[in-house]
This record gives C-alpha cells, sequence and structure tokens, in this order.
C-alpha cells in the first residue's frame, strides 16, 4: 500500500473514531470493522480490487458511517442507561429508608425538604418507569425521560441528604454521622456516574440528530 493510500485510510480511520469518541467500544469496533474491509479489498490478489478512493466511497463520509454505527448501536445505549437509572431508583430508595429508620428523620426537621424528597423520588420512579416503556419508542423522548428521571433522583437525594444535619445537630453520635457521610459518598459516587452515562447518550443522540 502506498503512502498516499496509508494517508488516505488513516485519515478517514481517524475520523471516524473522532466521531465516535463519545463511545470507546463503540469508536473500536468501528474502526476495525472498516480497517479490515479494507485490509481485505487492497491487499487481496485480484488484480481488479479498488483502490483506496473507490474502497472509501463506497462507505460514504467517514460522518455517515458513524451516524450508521451509532445507530445500531443505540437501542443497547438505551437499554444500559435505563437498567442504570433503575439501579439508582432502587439505591436512592434503600439509602433514603436507611437515613430515615437509622436517624429518625421521619420526626421533626424541614416540612420542604422532607417534601422535596418525597416529591422527587416518586417523580424520578415514575419518569423511570416511562422512560421504560417507551424505551422501545423514540429514543429523543426516552432520552429526555430519563433526563428529567435523574435530575428528580439526584434533587430527592440532595434534599434527603440535607435533613440529615439538620435533624442530628442537636444529638448527633459518631455512628450516625459515620453512616451519614458513607452514605453520602456513595449516592453521590452514583450520581457522578449517572451524569457520565447521561453525557455519553446526549453526545450519542446528538450525533444522530
Amino acid at each position: 500500500m502506498s503512502g498516499l493510500s496509508s494517508g488516505l485510510i488513516d485519515h478517514y480511520l481517524a475520523d471516524l473514531q473522532r466521531r465516535l469518541r463519545f463511545d470507546h467500544r463503540l469508536a473500536a469496533r468501528a474502526r476495525a470493522d472498516v480497517e479490515e474491509y479494507l485490509a481485505e479489498a487492497l491487499d487481496g490478489a485480484d488484480t481488479r480490487a479498488p483502490g483506496p478512493q473507490a474502497a472509501l466511497a463506497r462507505f460514504g463520509s467517514a460522518a455517515d458511517m458513524a451516524r450508521l454505527y451509532a445507530e445500531a448501536a443505540l437501542p443497547e445505549r438505551l437499554r444500559d442507561t435505563l437498567r442504570w437509572l433503575v439501579c439508582l431508583v432502587v439505591a436512592t430508595f434503600l439509602f433514603m429508608r436507611l437515613r430515615t429508620m437509622a436517624m429518625g428523620l421521619a420526626d421533626g426537621g424541614s416540612a420542604w425538604l422532607a417534601l422535596a424528597d418525597g416529591a422527587g423520588f416518586g417523580l424520578g420512579a415514575l419518569l423511570c418507569g416511562l422512560a421504560w416503556r417507551v424505551g422501545a419508542g423514540p429514543a429523543a423522548q426516552a432520552g429526555r425521560l430519563i433526563l428529567w428521571a435523574f435530575v428528580a433522583l439526584a434533587a430527592s437525594a440532595a434534599a434527603n441528604l440535607l435533613r440529615a444535619p439538620l435533624r442530628l445537630a442537636a444529638d448527633a453520635s459518631a455512628a450516625d454521622l459515620a453512616l451519614l457521610l458513607a452514605s453520602g459518598a456513595l449516592q453521590l459516587g452514583l450520581l457522578i456516574f449517572g451524569a457520565v452515562q447521561l453525557q455519553r447518550m446526549g453526545r450519542h443522540l446528538r450525533l444522530l440528530a
């Protein structure tokens, strides 16, 4: 393969991988597939094998190829995000119940925070159910439901975490503080991981818009 041919192909593959960089596994798979096809097309024994420009023309532009791979991978991306969202709903509920029972959050504290805590969780769980129901439908609609479910659950988690220090201000024990810090750190980690998943899903959807 000539240097010019190699340069054209390397540029095409790099452009394809760059457009799919929001999903490293998808980008690597797309590059490997295209690279394998081009190697077979250009290095085969058939003397009538197309040149690099003709072979690349069969694929279309790197943007078109990236869109095809992203479209094929979108259902799996949505399923993975929905599974994570269900796990977040369950984790939020468990942390909420744990802190409520261990720290007596059901008694006293800010009524507004209690309302935000319960309403945020209920809304998040409802939107999660709706997103799961329409998961096989329009991707943009499912994506919006997932986003708002995440926002509602994050608000619920924040309200629940704020209720605990207010409730424990008078008679906090070392065990209560340890529980608050440990559960808060775990929940924060889940939310950060979720934010990363949402960012990837958003970039995936924008590529297909």
